[in-house]
């Protein structure tokens, strides 16, 4: 029987000598256990998301090295090793004229390289490279599409079965890397065509080997799950698909790997999978039944009859790393459904989404690992009382020391006693350090000083060359306006548009003449004073503490708020890590609610931060005593933001929804099946032209302002199926609504008005 091991290696990104030691690591141990082929996943040398350090040949020359090195390793022993690595031919170019690159796959064995003598190369190259979402492997890899072209040969020719020679005698693998089993909206397909060669050659391909680096999103197992139990099926062979563990990041998106490294037979079930974020090597034991199932009916009661259970070695040599919370009596069984669960909507159900538990040991493990990677020891915490800043306490404290953790409350005259108190018991609860630093008297002087200091306007002669696109700048003012909505009976929702307002309403400053010179005095709107408030607390207070205890502050921003701007630019979207920017806000509540129950097993996160309403706190008109709050309905506009941003289970893959969409539905009466709703779009609007203003107003702020505080907020985990940041390529324009949807509106509110 053969053996074969997963080795599931932290991948560290721009390291290629730290990736070697592991690797070799898990090579000394597959040795000792007698394992046949050892699996690493794609580009384990290098990392995959270096950025364009591709373009640094030392750093290439380096990943070259110790690949050389690893293929070394194999000489005198039994052991065959798959890994990732940079492929290049200096004799070519990149269409961007630098040095010719491939995202490669080796076969080592017996000191050498396992190619065949057709082969033009003696590694597999990858031949979906993908430019979508945060991936844009074309900007520094060549295709195998372009060698097969540039040589005038097909694909099955590139990239070809490998058979190694093993103690039970030869065995074939059909080498693919991540992408290339991905195929289902690529005219090429790797795999088929790697499996339809082979038949033709009478050859025999007994397992298909997948290696990928492919990072965490919701849901994503279940996917993997479902594309190659597909697979194995139609090409009746079982596959190992192979991924790593660890964070890597393209500046603004930070992806978690989870490895969950798995083994499928030939009908599709999973014989062995690799438990997630585990850094650890694991040998599985290949039976007959591997390839001769003995049955198909139950996925689990066959597992114990297709694989030997072995020991695992653990990688994770780090010792210096911040210890994890303790959470061995919390055990989750494995989903192995084909069928994607929809997310839970409402605020106060009481059920946890399958997916949260998964979602706890993704966002878990990777603050560890980003403050592993950074040296991050201390965390500060702007500590409100409120739902968002509670889960990330909660989050930070599964990975930091208690001593190495500050909560922060920083109330105004407008804080309630009730959030001052669930601050304060948070970090009781957490036992940590905890300050009330009142910020009233530092914003009464920054607004004095403001409204009392005046600006002098020189009247220098004006050189009319330079002013002969005078209105531009009025323009702008304008398209501002237009792209602003806010309401003079509600201060609440000008929160949203005034947090980065830098233009003056100059018709309503003081003017002085002094002579030939004019003075000015600022007027503060009620609006620029809840924002000083924002920008005090975390511009002074927090960064000034982060400093003095050498540590970071964090952002507690939501994805609900980042996708309409709720948030104060140089205030709460400050920070040095959005640890939940990519979740929605009903997801908050029940990732805190599941971390109560689940990990803590007692209440950490006060149950009143949980059942507060939603309030930023910036003034009268945000009392949470009075149930006054945030200008949004979470349940209806967590699954709109949702819709705008990622789309919804019932559109195609990568299509967002626009107005025009969301009108067309609602006029159809199909909104609350395309949004998953859990109410009647009644529940939420008393009428059409509520409904039609609220639409248009959150598009106009995604849309508009927003983009801009997106661009500067800071970095976040990559949790979803679009992310901001490098996920969604985003520019600074004029929200745009369709020509189709002013058609669509006018009919609309016309129906609406003969009711």
């Amino acid at each position: 029987m053969i053996r074969i091991a997963f080795g599931q290696i932290q991948v560290h990104p721009g390291n290629p000598a730290t990736n070697f030691q592991s690797m070799m690591q898990a090579i000394d141990y597959s040795k000792a256990v007698s394992t046949d082929i050892l699996i690493f996943p794609e580009l384990c040398l290098s990392g995959y998301m270096v950025g364009d350090l591709w373009d640094q040949v030392p750093f290439i020359n380096d990943c070259l090295y110790y690949g050389e090195e690893l293929v070394k390793a194999t000489e005198n022993t039994n052991l065959t090793i798959i890994f990732g690595n940079v492929g290049i031919d200096e004799s070519l170019h990149n269409l961007d004229g630098s040095l010719r690159k491939y995202n490669a796959l080796y076969v080592a064995s017996k000191g050498q390289l396992v190619s065949n003598p057709s082969q033009p190369y003696p590694f597999t190259i990858k031949t979906l490279l993908p430019c979508y979402r945060y991936f844009n492997e074309p900007r520094h890899f060549t295709s195998a599409n372009v060698v097969a072209k540039e040589r005038n040969l097909s694909l099955s020719d590139i990239n070809q079965p490998l058979t190694i020679s093993t103690r039970q005698g030869a065995f074939t693998i059909a080498p693919v890397i991540c992408e290339d089993s991905w195929d289902t909206h690529y005219p090429d397909c790797p795999t088929s065509l790697m499996v339809e060669s082979a038949k033709a050659k009478g050859q025999h391909i007994d397992l298909i080997v997948n290696c990928s680096s492919s990072p965490y999103t919701i849901h994503k197992q279940e996917h993997r799950h479902a594309l190659f139990s597909v697979q194995a099926k139609r090409y009746h062979t079982p596959i190992a698909y192979t991924n790593h563990v660890g964070i890597q990041n393209n500046g603004k998106n930070i992806c978690i790997y989870e490895g969950c490294s798995t083994l499928y037979d030939v009908n599709g079930s999973i014989v062995e999978e690799v438990p997630a974020f585990e850094n650890t090597v694991r040998p599985t034991l290949l039976k007959d039944t591997v390839w001769h199932p003995q049955s198909t009916t139950d996925t689990n009661a066959t597992i114990q009859t297709k694989v030997i259970s072995e020991t695992s070695i653990s990688l994770n040599h780090e010792s210096h790393i911040i210890p994890l919370y303790n959470v061995n009596s919390t055990s989750e069984s494995k989903n192995n459904s084909l069928e994607t669960p929809q997310p839970t909507i409402s605020l106060q159900t009481e059920s946890t989404p399958t997916y949260i538990p998964t979602l706890f040991k993704a966002l878990q493990y990777g603050i560890r690992q980003f403050l592993a990677q950074t040296g991050i020891k201390n965390i500060v915490i702007g500590a409100s009382g409120g739902i968002d800043s509670a889960l990330n306490a909660a989050l930070y404290s599964t990975v930091l020391p208690s001593e190495n953790l500050y909560l922060v409350n920083m109330p105004s005259r407008y804080n309630s006693d009730m959030t001052k108190d669930l601050a304060y018991k948070l970090a009781q609860n957490i036992g940590c350090h905890y300050g009330v630093f009142p910020i009233e008297e530092g914003v009464n002087a920054t607004i004095e000083q403001l409204e009392n200091t005046s600006f002098t306007k020189y009247n220098t002669p004006i050189i009319p060359e330079l002013h002969h696109h005078g209105n531009v700048h009025t323009t702008t003012i304008q398209d501002i306006k237009e792209n602003t909505v806010s309401s003079e009976k509600d201060v609440s929702q000008t929160v949203l548009y005034s947090s980065d307002q830098t233009i003056a309403n100059y018709d309503e400053q003081h003017h002085i003449e002094s002579n030939s010179n004019t003075t000015s005095f600022l007027q503060l709107s009620t609006l620029d004073k809840e924002n000083i408030q924002a920008r005090d607390r975390s511009s002074r207070i927090l960064a000034d503490i982060a400093s003095a205890v050498n540590g970071a502050f964090t952002c507690n921003g939501n994805k609900t708020e980042f996708t309409v701007g709720y948030a104060t630019m140089y205030g709460d979207l400050a920070g040095f890590l959005a640890a939940t920017g990519d979740m929605w806000k009903t997801d908050v509540y029940a990732l805190a609610r599941y971390m109560n129950e689940h990990i803590f097993k007692r209440e950490v996160i006060p149950q009143g931060s949980i059942d507060v309403v939603p309030s930023a706190e910036l003034s009268d008109a945000q009392d949470v005593t009075q149930g006054l709050g945030d200008p949004l309905q979470y349940e209806y506009h967590d699954c709109l933001f949702r819709a705008f941003v990622e789309g919804t289970p019932y559109t195609l893959p990568h299509q967002r929804l626009t107005p025009e969409d969301i009108l067309c539905a609602y006029e159809k009466g199909t909104l609350e099946h395309l949004l998953g709703l859990p109410n009647p779009i009644s529940h939420y609007f008393t009428s059409t032209e509520q409904f039609i203003n609220d639409l248009e107003r959150w598009w106009k702020s995604f849309n508009g302002l927003s983009v801009a505080k997106r661009i500067q907020s800071p970095p976040l985990f990559l949790v979803s199926e679009r992310a901001f940041g490098t996920d969604l390529s985003e520019s600074q324009l004029k929200p745009y609504f369709s020509r189709t949807y002013h058609i669509n509106k006018e009919k609309v509110l016309y129906h609406h008005t003969k009711k």
